[in-house]
């Protein structure tokens, strides 16, 4: 994404870039923000109108210009990229209030970096600051707050969704296998371990699954062409013959939880 598909988007960028006052420039990024997050590709957008929603000025330029939905959603991050790497960073310790940097956002909704980034084009405004001598995004704690009171459903949802350790991708594994055993599908089995470990069923398949990618030969819900193969009757019964001993013997006196939760993961 280094080129613009419009001339006249492109010029409006150097203009503003060049010769707005930072602040001016620090709202433009922001109207643009609000502006990205509305466009629908299959649209058509008025240059004229385009250019008033970024910089609250209207422009005669460009009266019959109309700027298809997806071009403009590509041009606009553009304008957004490139005018806000040329507003000055501020020292956070001069920020007129608390600031919160990208990896405490991260951190404090349990996020990716990349779901902040989305965020940013539902509305969540970020400013060029300075920390420790490095130039990074900044979000204002208040607008933090305010994008989470108004998007709480969002911010709960990329919580659920963000990155799950190697403890809870273990759990959904042996989940997983007890569940397919007992006849479940894997959007069936999806459902019914997010609801029960509080993931979103997106995050649960996707682990499924990568497993099964990875260990192809044990995989959980492998990709079958027709019916079952007699190698694959036989792995599920033995596999399902393993388990039921495993249960068996974790019942047994002096074997611990942990060696009996190992067990569940072996396959003959």
């Amino acid at each position: 994404m280094s080129a613009f598909k419009n001339q006249a988007l492109k010029e409006l960028t150097e203009q503003q870039t060049r010769y707005a006052p930072s602040a001016r420039r620090q709202e433009q990024v922001a109207r643009a923000e609000k502006l990205l997050g509305e466009l629908e590709g299959t649209k058509r957008y008025p240059y004229q109108y385009v250019c008033f929603r970024v910089t609250d000025y209207r422009s005669d330029a460009h009266p019959e210009l109309l700027i298809p939905g997806d071009d403009l959603r590509h041009d606009l991050t553009l304008f957004i990229r490139r005018v806000e790497r040329s507003i000055p960073a501020v020292p956070i310790e001069q920020a007129i209030e608390p600031v919160m940097t990208l990896e405490e956002v991260s951190k404090q909704f349990r996020v990716s970096t990349k779901t902040i980034s989305r965020w940013r084009v539902r509305g969540l405004s970020a400013r060029r600051i300075k920390v420790n001598g490095r130039s990074q995004l900044g979000f204002p704690r208040s607008i933090v707050e305010k994008f989470v009171s108004e998007h709480g459903d969002l911010v709960e949802k990329g919580a659920r969704f963000s990155h799950l350790t190697d403890g809870e991708k273990d759990v959904i594994l042996k989940l997983a296998r007890e569940m397919r055993l007992e006849g479940g599908t894997l959007t069936e089995v999806s459902k019914r371990i997010a609801a029960q470990l509080g993931r979103s069923p997106e995050a649960v398949r996707y682990t499924i699954k990568n497993f099964d990618r990875e260990h192809p030969e044990h995989a959980m819900f492998p990709v079958l062409e027709g019916p079952l193969t007699a190698a694959t009757k036989e792995q599920i019964y033995l596999a399902k013959k393993q388990m039921d001993l495993d249960k068996k013997n974790a019942t047994r006196p002096g074997l611990r939880a942990g060696e009996a939760n190992r067990c569940l993961f072996l396959i003959p």
